[in-house]
């Protein structure tokens, strides 16, 4: 169970299934068949069921390599368009692309 009382949403973020996904896989290379296929998201306004599918595993998979090849890259570019997630980026100084 992943808690974000915080939100106040009535559907789950993609951010949210995909964290969500990424601690499932984890736990499924620790403790291999005892780890369950799905978890559960609390938001303010109500808990959400989440399954390891396997396109959200391959969406997680895919992240992994792009951070893992930002890790090695001489640039990084912006990968969204939305201010607030720039606002509240821990490098936005330093970035040419912040969106102000």
């Amino acid at each position: 169970m992943e808690l974000k009382p915080g939100r106040r949403s009535r559907r789950v973020y993609e951010s949210d299934a995909l964290q969500l996904a990424a601690y499932l896989i984890a736990l499924r290379g620790t403790v291999k068949d005892a780890a369950g296929s799905f978890g559960y998201l609390q938001y303010a306004k109500g808990t959400f069921k989440v399954g390891l599918t396997p396109e959200l595993e391959r969406r997680v998979y895919e992240i992994v390599r792009a951070v893992r090849a930002g890790r090695s890259a001489a640039t990084v570019h912006r990968s969204h368009a939305i201010v607030q997630r720039c606002a509240g980026c821990s490098v936005r100084e330093h970035c040419d692309e912040a969106l102000r």
